[in-house]
């Protein structure tokens, strides 16, 4: 159970991290083309594996998803993402 919960907030922070920099207007614009392209993937009917299959199914959108939204988060400038990074920690602190 502990690690479903360690899984999750990673989870919520990637996508908090992916979300500032969306947003952050120094990210070239080709490059948030990748994240859109996970959205898409999970509202297109056409899968790799078929959502009837319901546990795979839903797996196969969650990954390509995260999938994208890490490789965009890493493809982004590092100095960014430090500074979007401790600029949350400041906040909470």
């Amino acid at each position: 159970m502990f690690k479903f919960v360690h899984i999750l907030s990673l989870s919520l922070g990637l996508i908090r991290l992916a979300w500032r920099l969306f947003l952050d207007k120094r990210i070239p614009k080709f490059k948030k083309i990748i994240p859109l392209l996970g959205i898409i993937y999970l509202i297109n009917p056409f899968d790799l594996i078929k959502d009837y299959i319901l546990i795979l199914g839903f797996i196969d959108d969650l990954l390509i998803l995260f999938g994208l939204i890490t490789l965009f988060v890493i493809t982004s400038p590092g100095k960014i993402i430090i500074e979007k990074l401790t600029s949350v920690n400041k906040k909470e602190n």
